[in-house]
């Protein structure tokens, strides 16, 4: 590995953030055009929501139009990041940027729509349960919009654990062995990042904790193919 000097390093950083925050405002303002459409694709799992303060409407349009160009531009940011993470590498090695780029975007889309078509009708169905005739649901677009938002974007960066292990393993950091031995600790970390990460409910902590234990058990198998490919 190439030890470039830092500076080097903070100057293709800031080269990648630029571009990328340039993509998401290009991404962004194109979904702006599409509000209305977007906006079906997320209420349908409620009856009805509401505004309670005159801005909010116009905010939440925002926030929406937000989390699509980030899914939108989801390609170019993930090429950038990887570019960068390869650019301390030997050319040798630069070859294998496309290859986890490829990878990274199809984790990173599963996660997206795993989030959409199951863990967000999930989440809802379950914590809209607690309605009744004297608890009313009176869901307000903003806050419903970041509780979406937040959801989709957290599967589509934590589907991201299977690749992270395996580059780890494939650089010799980890080693599958040390992380098997550290499974319970493992398993403790993943539902205390559930925690902090998720709305504040034991249901979405669960459907957020377990998909990433089964991410986890899937990166074990990765990193001993590393490992074996490696060898060879």
């Amino acid at each position: 590995m190439i030890k470039a000097p830092l500076i080097k390093h903070i100057e293709e950083l800031r080269k990648r953030l630029i571009y990328s925050v340039i993509a998401i405002i290009l991404a962004s303002a194109a979904s702006y055009i599409y509000k209305e459409e977007i906006l079906l694709l997320f209420v349908r799992h409620i009856e009805k929501a509401v505004f309670l303060t005159p801005h909010e409407a116009f905010i939440s349009y925002l926030k929406l139009s937000l989390i699509c160009g980030i899914l939108a531009a989801s390609p170019f940011l993930i090429y950038q990041l990887w570019a960068f993470v390869w650019s301390s590498f030997r050319p040798a090695e630069k070859k294998y940027t496309a290859l986890y780029g490829a990878f990274s975007l199809i984790l990173f889309l599963t996660g997206a729509a795993f989030g959409y078509f199951l863990g967000l009708p999930v989440a809802v169905d379950f914590l809209l349960g607690f309605a009744s005739d004297r608890l009313l649901p009176m869901i307000s677009i903003g806050n419903y919009i970041t509780f979406c938002g937040i959801l989709i974007l957290l599967f589509a960066l934590l589907f991201q654990e299977p690749l992270i292990i395996f580059f780890l393993a494939d650089v010799g950091i980890i080693a599958p062995r040390q992380l098997a031995a550290k499974r319970r600790y493992i398993i403790v970390a993943l539902f205390i990042v559930a925690a902090i990460l998720s709305p504040p409910d034991i249901f979405t902590q669960f459907l957020i904790a377990v998909p990433l234990y089964l991410l986890f058990e899937f990166s074990i198998l990765l990193a001993k193919f590393a490992k074996r490919a490696k060898n060879y």
